[in-house]
């Protein structure tokens, strides 16, 4: 097998999920049925929640934020929520396929007749013709020659735990970024908070280039490898989360809701001073009269 065909063994499974996920989005929205408010409610239930009140009437309850059923807002945040949970199921798959299938190495083992290694460079367009390198030669046992190795493996265990423990990590940091932006008041903290995070999952993208292009890139195997990957799924769809979902909008009707519910208490606190006056003042009935 030439090096390029190793590849097609993760690209191929994930392009067809892919597709097959984009057919069932498109065939329930020509149905009326809304994908995304599906994915929502299912994926995190913990974040978003619908409720029904005694008279019937259909409410959204973004943690302690309640959202009108049918508002924009609603729709906003369903539609982000949605393509979240869209995008999380397409890093899971990522990672799985990443994993199952194929194991990556960056030494040669004489004594593995089932590994194929070749000769390692970061942009090659020479992948689906080049041939396996003798790891046996002069070059490779000296260190002259950088070598990639592949090995087709069945890694169930490896590639359900790396993947699972994605999904698992990815809404429980999708629930905590859900309860520590609510906890904002200024739209303005928002922005920076964007601002902050961009820059460091852009650096992380980048420092994973870099490796590419040391000797550092060996210690991306096995464990390693599949932690490296749960990491950047991890960021992706936590970035996603971050930009996508209409937080300054949610700020605002948090920070309007709180001072109805704080007003309705002071109403509620002045309209029973007087009661409690009126019920002092008022006559006490002596017992046997």
């Amino acid at each position: 097998m030439n090096e390029g065909h190793y590849s097609l063994l993760i690209i191929i499974p994930f392009l067809v999920l892919l597709v097959a996920a984009y057919i069932v989005v498109a065939v329930l929205q020509r149905k009326g049925k809304s994908p995304f408010r599906l994915i929502a409610i299912y994926a995190f239930p913990d974040v978003i929640e619908k409720k029904t009140d005694n008279n019937g009437a259909t409410r959204w309850l973004l943690k302690d934020i309640y959202l009108e059923d049918g508002s924009d807002l609603l729709l906003k945040v369903l539609r982000s929520i949605g393509a979240l949970g869209l995008a999380l199921f397409l890093c899971v798959v990522m990672v799985f396929f990443q994993l199952l299938l194929v194991d990556i190495s960056y030494s040669c083992d004489l004594e593995d007749k089932n590994k194929h290694c070749f000769e390692y460079k970061v942009l090659d367009t020479s992948r689906y013709s080049k041939e396996p390198i003798n790891c046996s030669s002069d070059a490779v046992l000296n260190g002259t020659v950088d070598v990639v190795c592949y090995k087709i493996v069945f890694n169930a265990s490896l590639a359900m735990g790396a993947s699972y423990g994605t999904f698992k990590i990815s809404v429980a940091v999708i629930n905590l970024a859900t309860k520590v932006l609510l906890m904002i008041k200024q739209t303005k903290t928002i922005c920076k908070i964007r601002i902050v995070l961009g820059f460091l999952y852009v650096g992380l993208i980048v420092w994973l280039i870099v490796i590419q292009y040391t000797t550092w890139r060996v210690f991306l195997v096995s464990d390693t490898l599949s932690n490296t990957f749960q990491a950047v799924a991890t960021a992706s769809v936590g970035f996603f989360f971050i930009i996508t979902v209409p937080w300054k909008d949610l700020v605002t009707l948090k920070n309007v809701q709180n001072n109805q519910r704080d007003r309705g208490m002071e109403n509620m606190a002045q309209e029973e001073i007087p009661r409690q006056r009126r019920n002092k003042n008022r006559p006490q009935k002596v017992a046997g009269l």
